[in-house]
Parts: C-alpha cells; sequence; structure tokens
C-alpha cells in the first residue's frame, strides 16, 4: 500500500530543492564575483544552476527520477567546483562543504531512505575520487585530516536522516493504517445497517407474504411460489455485503476493499471461510488483507483484463490466504521490494509490511508473477 500522505508531498520538496539550488547557484557565484575577485573559472558553479532549472522544466516526464536528480547536483558540480575553482590565488567557495550538509537535510522530507542512500554514495564516492584526481583545490579548503573529519561528520548526518526518514515512514504507516481500519468498520457499521432494515421491512410485511403464499400453494402453483420465494430472497440480499464469515474484522476489512473494487469496474471472486474467532489481531489482518488487497486491486485497475481472486480458509490450526490479480506486465525489483512503473513509485512496498507480520507468527509467504498474473499466498500458523 502506498505512503499517499508522503507522496502528495513530494512535488513541494521538489521545489524547495530547485529552489536551494538556484538560490545558492545565483547568491555563491555572485558573492565570489563581486568580493572575492572571481574569474571566468568561477562560473563552473552557476552551472548547478542551469541543471535545476533544466530539470524543473521537465520534471514531469522524468516522474520519480527529478528527486534523484536534484540530489546529485550538488555534490557533483560541487566536486568539479573544488576541483576547478580552489586554487592558490583564490579562496572561492570555501563553504561547499556547509551546501553538501544542507542538501542532504532537504532530502529527509522525501521520507525516501533509497535517495538518501543514493546521494550520500555519490557525494563520497565523487568527490572522493575528484580529490585524489585533483588535490590542490580541495586541500586548499582543508587538509586531510580536515576532510576525514568532514566525512565522519557527513556519515553522522547520513545516519540521522536515515533514522528520521525510516521512522517517519513508520509512523505514517501506522496513520495510513488507521485510518483504512476506521474506513472499513465505518463501511461495515453501513453494511449492517442496511441488512438490519431490510430484515425489518420483511418481518414487517410477513403475515402478507404468507397469506399469499398460502393461497398459491391452495391453488397448486409451485411455480409462482418458487418466484415469490425468490424475490423474497432478492429483497434480503444486500449489494455491500460480499463477505459474511461473522468474523467482525475479517467482513469490515473485506467487505471495504471488495467494494472499492467494484467501484473501479474489477471483476471480482471470492471465497472465503474462517470461524468467527481467529487469534490474530485485528491490526495485524488489518495490515495482511489491506496491504496486499489494495496492491491487487491497483494493478488489476492498470491491466486489460481486470480481475481479482481472493480465497481465505481456515484450516487445521492454519489462515491460508491466496490473492491473484491481472497487471500489465511490467514489474521492477530492488532487493525484496517490487516496483511498479506507475510514476516510478514503489507497488510492493507494503508487501515488507506484511512480510514481517508473517515472519513475527512463524509463517510463509510466497509471491509469484507471470506475463500477466500476480499472486500471493499466505501461510499463517495461528
Amino acid at each position: 500500500m502506498y505512503l499517499q500522505s508522503v507522496k502528495k508531498e513530494e512535488k513541494l520538496v521538489n521545489t524547495i530543492m530547485f529552489t536551494y539550488i538556484l538560490g545558492i547557484a545565483i547568491s555563491g557565484w555572485s558573492f565570489v564575483m563581486i568580493f572575492l575577485n572571481g574569474g571566468i573559472r568561477e562560473c563552473i558553479f552557476p552551472v548547478s544552476g542551469v541543471c535545476a532549472i533544466l530539470t524543473k522544466v521537465f520534471e514531469k516526464k522524468l516522474g520519480s527520477a527529478a528527486k534523484y536528480i536534484y540530489a546529485c547536483i550538488p555534490p557533483v558540480i560541487g566536486a568539479i567546483t573544488c576541483a576547478v575553482c580552489n586554487t592558490n590565488d583564490s579562496a572561492s567557495y570555501v563553504c561547499i562543504t556547509h551546501y553538501y550538509f544542507v542538501a542532504t537535510l532537504l532530502l529527509v522530507p522525501y521520507y525516501d531512505l533509497k535517495l538518501i542512500r543514493v546521494s550520500t554514495i555519490v557525494t563520497i564516492v565523487v568527490n572522493a575520487g575528484t580529490m585524489i584526481v585533483f588535490p590542490t583545490g580541495f586541500l586548499k579548503l582543508h587538509n586531510l585530516i580536515g576532510w576525514i573529519f568532514t566525512g565522519f561528520i557527513y556519515l553522522v548526518l547520513f545516519a540521522v536522516c536515515t533514522f528520521i526518514s525510516h521512522h517517519t515512514n513508520v509512523l505514517f504507516g501506522v496513520i495510513e493504517q488507521k485510518a483504512m481500519e476506521t474506513k472499513s468498520y465505518e463501511n461495515q457499521i453501513e453494511v449492517m445497517k442496511e441488512s438490519e432494515y431490510k430484515v425489518h421491512a420483511l418481518r414487517h410485511d410477513m403475515k402478507h407474504h404468507l397469506q399469499g403464499i398460502y393461497v398459491m400453494t391452495q391453488n397448486e402453483e409451485s411455480q409462482k411460489v418458487l418466484r415469490y420465494l425468490e424475490r423474497m430472497q432478492k429483497s434480503l440480499v444486500n449489494p455491500g455485503e460480499y463477505v459474511t464469515t461473522g468474523n467482525q474484522k475479517m467482513d469490515a476489512i473485506l467487505n471495504y476493499i471488495l467494494a472499492k473494487a467494484e467501484q473501479m469496474n474489477i471483476n471480482v471472486e471470492h471465497k472465503v471461510k474462517v470461524s468467527k474467532k481467529i487469534p490474530i489481531e485485528a491490526y495485524e489482518l488489518n495490515i495482511i488483507l489491506g496491504n496486499l488487497l489494495e496492491n491487487a486491486i491497483e494493478a488489476a485497475d492498470e491491466s486489460l483484463e481486470k480481475y481479482l481472486y481472493l480465497h481465505i480458509v481456515e484450516n487445521k490450526g492454519m489462515l491460508i490466504i491466496h490473492i491473484k490479480n491481472s497487471y500489465s506486465g511490467k514489474i521492477l525489483t530492488f532487493g525484496e521490494r517490487f516496483l511498479s512503473t506507475k510514476s516510478g513509485t514503489k507497488h510492493g512496498y507494503g508487501i515488507m509490511n506484511v512480510k514481517k507480520i508473517v515472519e513475527s507468527h512463524k509463517g510463509i509467504m510466497n509471491v509469484t508473477y507471470d506475463e500477466d498474473e500476480f499472486q500471493v499466498e499466505v501461510t499463517l500458523y495461528l
């Protein structure tokens, strides 16, 4: 399941990064030219501003790659600036390391651990490599011990940024999970109200129904009786009640998500057979079913066939959940995570959260896929 609350802020943080890079490029270059008698070589630093402008112009086409470009502009252009602009007769860009530190801090609001790692690796590798090839400019700023200490402080900054991003991701995940849980229970309350209303309506007219059936029976009109009973049965059907296992926490989340799938015109086939009391917390059940089914219906919605199959069964102390869905046939992987091609976002981010819960129950989770079908099977030992 996507961390939607975070992703809405990505465009805003892109704008902040753009403003910061462009602002520093203009102000830093102007300061050097005016107060430090800069020359033509100092014109390299404003290239960072040009790169930021080009990234901003093509930001929509670049998608999530834009934030990686913004993150890499300061260390790459900064390293070139250190090598070229800092010479024996020019102090020029003495605050370049401060520029790196602030740029890294500004990545935190993306709450993307991979982005912070990539930025840190690029900063260290590019600057260390450039320093080895062109040591004069770097040693003009700091001696070797000074650069080692700066590198140590930068690694501490990286650890702090990673810590903040990770725990914020966890917090947002909990908030969104609780929001889904609340919506599912609200939906279940509405479903129960509708079912109760239908039962009361049928009970209110029961004596009239029985009288009509009695007359038809007396006249030996069996086909009419069957059609009449069929209509009575249909009047009790609640279109929002897809699952009625008697397990309230299971029914709530499934009815909510299956209703959402129907609204998206996804063909749903489901079979659920569980007891009224399952020894698993509602919070954990919501994470498992919420994440897997949200991912499934989102992927199915992007596909041509648009179908979802759900099978949940409780058997011999095990809860087995089998989900398969159509998808566009385009999957990228990063480690154990599944990435979607839609706006570059992480389609299977929630699978990692599911896996943690499965492992805590000493269960098994298998993910398989082919050209047009994605499947997840979870086995929990209760």
